[in-house]
């Protein structure tokens, strides 16, 4: 039995919470009265309240984000009925900020905001001892000193290193101030100590971890850390592994250019925020962004290195029209990034987004993830077709299943935007489908077909090939009912 379980819900299995990690590594004499337990959003509450209540615990903390917030409220509630005395204690982005409302906030006992290594554990030994009365419910603690804190990487276990996401991070926080991100509120930008991650990474490499996940921000901010930990897995050429970074779009000098190029495919991911192109977007929600720039870094990386690239749109920002999203699409499209995950923009609770809602009429849904409804240049139809619009680029797009067929959408006619090429297609399989989910591939790939023949009218043999060419490519044998299209 644990006096305390460290929990949370993720969205997938393959996620790991390193947040708890980082808990559990800075309790001190209280990681051995210390355990985790992991949770998907596809599991009941009754069955986590349930699972939890088992050791019956002294404290549960559950970390709160934007995909577990309503499952999780209802966890709390079970427990609470069942075992009033258990001390639950929050944290999380979700519920750092715009608490005071919420259900889940009505039912714990306490709530730790921002960063919560030290003060968890000081907090745990208050109570524990039997002294928390005179504690206040929300404890707001400055932001620890990472080069202090105690690394959580040992506490990846055998289970996690070979099924699941490792996630690592060699900073915390951003210096930009983009009015959408919660990054922008928070510390400003700190390292921890490069030795002592580095020291983490070997450790991980030499318990067979070959995927790595950084989480930071800006990792190109700082060249001489972001180099070295380049250089480490560029030594450790020609064994397999797959390192993610996230990258700000307008920072790649020589030095890093070097570095990257000798990579080989499939070994190293960025993935970079473009959002929008246009420059007054940008500066009325505080986004710095060189775009030449960005767009010269991009096109370096595409041409000259073997770096696969996640690059992000955002739909729905104050003031930009349906032309200028078109415009942002059809620019970094040319460019031909890997993947561009089109989203819509999310009022996050603790961001300064709210001071455009009446100037530029945003309306946000009130439930998670707090997704655009409309604004003054996009009205709610319009919106919901752009998200359908978002979902049908991630299936037929992004999961590159048929890159040739579908680039005859907008190669067939050199004068026509991409974008309003890809939205006509978009509106159309939403009236075939009646859905934007669980469509197979196969069904994916008739209807493509069937778009192109029908209405843009190309040549059936020149679909026939493309598309044969695509299934080849995945390994896949024709269907008989996409044969008979031809």
């Amino acid at each position: 039995m644990h006096k305390i379980i460290l929990a949370t819900i993720n969205s997938k299995y393959s996620h790991c919470a390193l947040g708890l990690r980082y808990l559990l590594a800075n309790l001190k004499e209280l990681i051995s009265e210390t355990s985790i337990r992991e949770f998907t959003s596809e599991q009941r509450p009754v069955d986590i309240a349930e699972e939890l209540l088992q050791e019956d615990p002294t404290i549960v903390a559950l970390g709160i984000y934007i995909w577990n917030l309503e499952i999780s409220t209802e966890v709390v509630k079970i427990i609470k009925q069942i075992n009033p005395q258990c001390c639950i204690v929050l944290g999380g982005p979700e519920i750092s900020y715009e608490y005071h409302h919420r259900e889940i906030f009505i039912h714990c006992d306490f709530l730790i905001t921002g960063e919560a290594e030290e003060a968890f554990y000081n907090l745990c030994l208050r109570i524990l001892s039997g002294d928390k009365c005179s504690l206040p419910k929300v404890i707001t603690p400055a932001p620890p000193d990472l080069t202090t804190l105690t690394l959580p990487y040992d506490y990846y276990l055998p289970a996690d290193i070979q099924n699941r996401i490792i996630y690592l991070e060699a900073s915390r926080g951003c210096p930009y101030g983009c009015e959408f991100c919660l990054s922008s509120i928070g510390p400003n930008l700190r390292y921890f100590n490069i030795e002592q991650i580095m020291a983490a990474i070997e450790a991980l490499w030499s318990k067979g971890v070959r995927s790595f996940k950084f989480i930071d921000r800006t990792f190109n901010l700082q060249i001489n850390s972001c180099k070295k930990i380049l250089s480490y897995f560029l030594h450790k050429l020609p064994e397999t592994f797959f390192i993610h970074f996230e990258m700000v779009p307008d920072l790649l000098p020589e030095e890093l250019k070097k570095i990257v190029t000798q990579f080989p495919p499939e070994h190293l991911q960025f993935e970079i925020g473009i959002q929008t192109f246009n420059e007054e977007v940008c500066h009325r929600i505080g986004r710095k962004q060189n775009s030449q720039q960005s767009i010269a870094n991009l096109s370096f990386l595409l041409a000259k290195t073997s770096v696969h690239l996640h690059t992000d749109l955002i739909i729905g920002l104050p003031g930009e029209s349906i032309e200028s999203i078109k415009n942002s699409f059809d620019k970094l499209l040319s460019l031909v990034p890997h993947e561009i995950q089109v989203g819509l923009l999310k009022k996050l609770k603790g961001t300064t987004l709210g001071r455009h809602d009446t100037a530029y009429q945003m309306k946000y849904s009130f439930n998670t993830p707090y997704e655009i409804l409309e604004n003054s240049e996009i009205d709610f139809m319009t919106m919901q077709r752009l998200k359908r619009f978002a979902r049908f680029w991630e299936l037929f797009y992004n999961k590159k299943n048929f890159p040739m067929t579908l680039a005859l959408l907008w190669n067939n006619d050199k004068n026509s935007s991409p974008f309003e090429q890809f939205w006509n297609f978009s509106d159309w399989a939403y009236g075939h489908f009646n859905r934007t989910f669980q469509i197979s591939l196969n069904h994916q790939a008739e209807a493509l077909a069937k778009y192109l023949i029908e209405l843009l009218l190309i040549d059936k043999q020149e679909i026939a090939k493309t598309i044969s060419i695509d299934y080849r490519g995945r390994k896949r044998n024709l269907p008989p009912s996409l044969i008979n299209l031809f």
